[in-house]
């Protein structure tokens, strides 16, 4: 008879929405257990190592919320590991039965059953479950918590997980001596969804995923090393950045972590997310520690986004890096922008004989100079003294003051930048110098000799001020 609650997992395949209660198959040589498919012995883990956890903590404990999020951190500051569980907010959904049938049944649209719902939001919930004995296992009376993970039985690629905590039993998150711990249940449970499985041998009681709970224990808290040594075996580390980009071609660089077993590195590229070109596969040796990778691309599109990511692989097993970005080198981007008009005089608008000239530049990575033509006809024929706009890869404004303009004119102008890789033009564009602005009339207060003021007399139209 067992005296200690057990936290438990259930793996539904999508495929044929068979049931695997507590089904792993062990890497026995290895301080940890892994999960796999009975068909086809694929892992069945997450195929982009980050996922994201919507918490209902109704029913839970005060401060249940942070207990499950520092869960989740736990295990995303492994540095050895590329996984990252993220929190998705607050949500009103449940993931167990709550009409608390007898049936033991799989969720409806309406009901998620005793096993939640595919629904594609992963979710950790507090509430009552039934501990119906099923399948004549009497360690269903003992269950502190449960995760419900949906995958394909042929690449055990997983769709979905549901972890709830079992409120018949009392749960606490300030270390109470008498009650069960939510950090250190829900940091066990997450570790499920990662793929590793229990532990139940006498020398592995100090490890996060011993399938047995302890009232008072928090030392699940933090993780032993094999629990680390078990994420990082999944979802090994991997990071990539671009160097040495030009207009045609860039290094692809990154850090792979091989965790003592032979590793293999390549890189997709393209245009989207999809990818869709790839370079040859490399090896990044077996070590322990990480080590700097590469591969160089050529055949690529001037002035051009691209996506890449690294992808490293060993046996049955692959990794997949973050999406990054690159820009290749390419001729500047030149946008001329309307001449600004300020009424009256200002030292950034148009007069009547200056004007601000503005523009927009992308360098696209080489360091690029730009000046403005500008005239009182399409052809320009003047031209402003040459400036720089740098060597990055943003739009950068820019503006030239030019002077000695005639009034009431219209004048013509446009950017022009140019780099190692080219030039460019803006577009054509026009503004209209200011009709200058007369001397106003002063009224003049004399005085007579008894010092009473005489306004003079309003002055004859047909006089012309003085200019």
């Amino acid at each position: 008879m067992i005296n200690q609650p057990r936290i438990k997992t259930v793996f539904i395949s999508t495929l044929l929405f068979s049931m695997l209660v507590c089904t792993f198959f062990s890497e026995r040589s290895l301080a940890f257990v892994v999960s796999k498919t009975e068909s086809t012995g694929a892992e069945i883990k997450w195929q982009i190592p980050s996922e994201t956890y919507y918490v209902n903590a109704s029913g839970g404990p005060s401060g249940s919320l942070s207990a499950v999020q520092a869960a989740l951190q736990t295990w995303t500051e492994v540095p050895s590991s590329s996984f990252v569980f993220l929190y998705g907010g607050l949500t009103e959904k449940v993931c167990y039965d709550v009409n608390l049938d007898p049936d033991h049944e799989r969720g409806t649209y309406d009901d998620p059953g005793d096993y939640g719902l595919n629904d594609g939001l992963n979710i950790i919930c507090f509430g009552h479950m039934d501990n119906v004995v099923e399948n004549d296992d009497p360690d269903d009376l003992h269950t502190l918590a449960e995760n419900t993970i949906w995958y394909d039985r042929y690449s055990g690629k997983i769709y979905d997980s549901d972890i709830q905590m079992n409120i018949n039993f009392s749960y606490a998150t300030g270390g109470s001596a008498s009650s069960y711990d939510v950090q250190s249940l829900a940091t066990h449970e997450s570790g499920h969804s990662l793929s590793l499985g229990d532990l139940y041998g006498a020398s592995e009681v100090e490890k996060t995923m011993y399938g047995y709970g302890t009232k008072g224990d928090i030392s699940k808290r933090t993780l032993h090393q094999d629990d680390i040594d078990g994420i990082a075996y999944l979802y090994f580390s991997i990071t990539g950045t671009a160097t040495s980009v030009t207009s045609a071609s860039a290094r692809l660089s990154g850090s792979v972590n091989p965790n003592g077993s032979a590793t293999n590195y390549l890189f997709q590229y393209g245009t989207t997310t999809a990818y869709g070109s790839s370079t040859s596969s490399l090896s990044a040796g077996s070590g322990t520690g990480f080590v700097t990778v590469y591969s160089d691309i050529a055949g690529l599109s001037a002035g051009t986004l691209y996506h890449f990511r690294i992808v490293a692989s060993k046996a049955t097993r692959i990794a997949y890096g973050e999406d990054m970005t690159l820009i290749t080198q390419g001729p500047p981007e030149a946008k001329t922008s309307p001449a600004t008009a300020i009424k009256f005089s200002s030292a950034s608008g148009v007069t009547s004989s200056s004007a601000h000239l503005n523009a927009t530049v992308n360098p696209y990575g080489i360091n690029t100079s730009y000046y403005f033509e500008y005239g009182l006809t399409p052809y320009f024929g003047l031209i402003t003294p040459s400036a720089q706009a740098g060597d990055g890869y943003a739009e950068v404004q820019v503006s030239t003051l030019v002077t000695g303009l005639n009034p009431k004119s219209t004048y013509y102008f446009r950017i022009s930048a140019t780099n190692a890789e080219g030039s460019s033009y803006g577009e054509t564009m026009t503004f209209s110098t200011m009709k200058p602005r007369p001397m106003p009339w002063l009224r003049l207060l004399l005085l007579d000799e008894e010092q009473t003021g005489v306004v003079p007399t309003s002055p004859d139209p047909n006089d012309v001020p003085p200019r």
